[in-house]
C-alpha cells in the first residue's frame, strides 16, 4: 500500500510542476489578453512662464505680498501707534533711509509719517510687509491722530520698519 501512495504523490507532484512550468511558457509566448501594452514615460515639463517671472522678481528683492495672493501669514496687527526708524537697502534712493517715523493703524491700513515732515505719507495695506505706497494726502482724522501720537511717543510701541521698496502712487 505504501508504494501505491508514493506513486500517487509522485505523480501529483510531477503534474503540478508540469502545469506551472507550461503555464509560464505559454504566458511568456502568448500575447497579452489586455491588448497592446505601452510603457509610460515622464517628460520634463516646461516651467510655467508666470511662475518663472515671479521667482525672478523675488530674487530681485520684490515684496512677496505684492507678487502672490494674500494669505493669513504675516505680522500680527499693530494696535495703537508705532514709532522708530525707517531702514532701506543702499540701492534704494528714496531719501527715507534713517528717518524717524510715527505710524498709526486704522481700517486695516498703516499710515506712516516720516519725519522731518516732507508732506508725503507712506501707507501699507494689510499684507504688505516690506513695501509701502507713497501718498501726498491721507484722511484728516489720521493726520490729526499722527500729530497727537507724536506728542505722546511714550505710549507708542517702538519698532523699526524695513522696506525693500516704496511704490509711488499717482493721485
Amino acid at each position: 500500500m505504501i508504494p501505491f501512495i508514493r506513486t500517487i504523490l509522485t505523480t501529483t507532484g510531477i503534474s503540478v510542476a508540469a502545469f506551472y512550468g507550461l503555464s509560464a511558457l505559454i504566458d511568456g509566448i502568448a500575447p497579452s489578453p489586455y491588448g497592446n501594452t505601452t510603457t509610460a514615460e515622464a517628460d520634463d515639463p516646461e516651467p510655467d512662464p508666470e511662475f518663472s517671472q515671479q521667482i525672478e522678481r523675488l530674487m530681485d528683492g520684490a515684496d512677496p505680498s505684492d507678487i502672490f495672493e494674500p494669505t493669513a501669514a504675516g505680522s500680527p496687527p499693530v494696535q495703537g501707534c508705532l514709532y522708530g526708524w525707517i531702514e532701506m537697502p543702499d540701492e534704494q534712493e528714496s531719501g527715507l533711509d534713517g528717518l524717524f517715523y510715527v505710524a498709526r493703524r486704522s481700517d486695516n491700513l498703516t499710515y506712516i509719517l516720516p519725519l522731518p515732515g516732507n508732506h508725503n505719507y507712506l501707507v501699507q495695506h494689510p499684507f504688505q510687509s516690506v513695501t509701502a505706497n507713497r501718498l501726498e494726502n491721507i484722511p484728516a482724522t489720521i493726520k490729526t491722530a499722527l500729530q497727537e501720537d507724536l506728542q505722546r511717543l511714550s505710549q507708542c510701541q517702538q519698532r523699526n520698519y524695513f522696506f525693500s521698496a516704496i511704490n509711488d502712487i499717482s493721485p
